[in-house]
């Protein structure tokens, strides 16, 4: 690959000068291309960068008409991608500028002003921490007690709240609800006896519509207890039915909690917090939600891959079946969960409005 000769004596030519190429990148259409504001800046600095290299795609996107864009092939615009993603830095940047770039060359295949081999679309892929790290051995080990002692808690916990903060930890302990708005939506869920059989089969489970960078309702998952959570769900029916007054007023906070994030975190911790009080051990309990849950997920990066880890914890989302697509897939008539309604309304206005 050339290298990018900062020294080279080319003079930079002004753009008055090419007039008579209108494809030269020094008289692109910036406004048709949508490159406005932050990004004229970085496209100004690009553009002069690539005027004063020796690169033989440089020379032709400078001049379109010149000998150089006979010498075009897919490998000369590989050394020009190489060449940005050495000159600019972090990579977030060089992605940045060949994003730019790809615009404007896209534009002149598209008119048909030049014909340039075209650009790689640029993906940044974020390489996600290696879960050996210094105090994993010490998280993990903190979650077999947690686990322990949860496994022990069946035999002494009998009042509603402990049996709600058994069933909250179980979920996260063996159900891999490893996000605060994930076990929000099953507290919810369990509080308004939103918990039934999915469609298709008999094995119980949660639907949930669950706020995503700041809209409600924009994503639809479903969550399947494990068999330990199975169970103190049931220990949960019973204790509900015997406590009206407390599940009402819980009810309420549950669903006025949801509006806010750090409202949400501070609900489940309320009720969280009490269980490590009753059966852990203090050296052992986490002082907040969030490093809780990050014990409980460095638990899970060594049990689950990667893929159903990022599911679980919400770095990627996803969206499982809508009540209705399952009714066409057994041809019958089923109804929606009450916290999937949002959801399933949305769904069908669009389709509509399609």
């Amino acid at each position: 690959m050339k290298s990018d000769s900062s020294q080279s004596p080319v003079v930079t030519p002004e753009p008055a000068d090419c007039n008579a190429v209108p494809a030269s990148i020094l008289s692109w259409p910036l406004e048709d291309l949508q490159i406005r504001g932050p990004q004229k800046e970085k496209f100004e600095a690009l553009r002069a960068w690539i005027v004063r290299s020796d690169l033989t795609a440089a020379r032709a996107l400078v001049d379109p008409e010149s000998a150089a864009s006979a010498q075009l092939t897919d490998h000369t615009m590989r050394e020009l991608e190489h060449a940005v993603i050495a000159r600019f830095r972090p990579l977030r940047e060089a992605a940045q500028m060949l994003r730019l770039l790809q615009r404007g060359v896209d534009w002149l295949r598209v008119t048909g002003k030049a014909h340039f081999p075209p650009l790689r679309a640029p993906v940044v892929i974020k390489r996600p921490a290696s879960p050996f790290r210094e105090d994993t051995v010490e998280l993990i080990g903190r979650v077999r007690i947690w686990r322990d002692a949860l496994l022990y808690a069946g035999q002494s916990a009998s009042d509603a709240a402990d049996i709600l903060g058994c069933l909250l930890m179980s979920a996260q302990l063996f159900g891999a609800a490893l996000h605060p708005h994930v076990l929000g939506g099953i507290l919810r869920s369990v509080l308004q006896e939103d918990v039934s059989p999915f469609h298709g089969d008999q094995w119980p489970g949660v639907a949930m519509s669950l706020r995503f960078r700041g809209q409600d309702a924009a994503e639809f998952r479903r969550w399947r207890p494990d068999l330990l959570t199975l169970c103190w769900m049931a220990r949960w029916a019973r204790a509900r039915r015997a406590t009206p007054t407390f599940t009402h007023a819980l009810r309420e906070a549950a669903v006025n909690a949801a509006k806010t994030a750090a409202q949400e975190e501070k609900l489940l911790w309320t009720l969280i917090a009490p269980w490590f009080g009753r059966h852990v051990q203090s050296p052992f309990r986490p002082r907040s939600l969030p490093a809780c849950m990050v014990a409980v997920r460095r638990h899970w990066a060594m049990q689950l891959p990667g893929v159903l880890l990022g599911y679980a914890d919400r770095t990627w989302v996803s969206h499982a079946l809508q009540p209705h697509a399952w009714s066409r897939i057994y041809s019958v008539a089923l109804p929606s969960s009450p916290s999937s309604r949002d959801a399933v309304r949305t769904e069908r206005s669009e389709t509509e409005a399609e």
